[in-house]
């Protein structure tokens, strides 16, 4: 599914975030203080191909990316860490699902300071796949 695929992904590919420890799948903790939360969010119709078997053969989700700092400018650093690893998948397989792009909607962009006054950032994403 797309948040297990694209937190294994971040995992490996962006060295400060551990999945579980400070990367989180539709949740993010109260702690650690840098923690980033993946969510799924609105999404596109799925894609049928003619002469399919009835069932769609992409999906287009999207996703939602938060990342929480105690730093503003540390905080916006790490969200467009992310920003620039996701707008590399391009023809790209993740555990065993073959997606075609994921492509920003905005840039990073500060969204608000939690009841503890750590800065929130947020960026969306388009994704085209395969099912999973």
């Amino acid at each position: 599914m797309l948040l297990d695929e694209i937190g294994a992904y971040l995992d490996t590919n962006v060295a400060a975030l551990t999945l579980g420890t400070n990367l989180f799948l539709s949740r993010m903790l109260e702690t650690p203080d840098v923690a980033v939360g993946l969510y799924n969010s609105t999404a596109a119709p799925p894609t049928y191909y003619m002469g399919g078997d009835g069932n769609p053969d992409l999906e287009s989700p999207r996703l939602q990316v938060l990342v929480r700092h105690t730093s503003y400018s540390a905080g916006q650093s790490m969200a467009y860490d992310i920003f620039t690893e996701l707008n590399q998948i391009v023809g790209s397989t993740l555990t065993g699902t073959h997606y075609l792009r994921v492509a920003a909607v905005d840039s990073p962009t500060f969204l608000e300071r939690d009841r503890n006054d750590r800065p929130i950032f947020t960026a969306n994403y388009d994704v085209l796949k395969e099912l999973s």
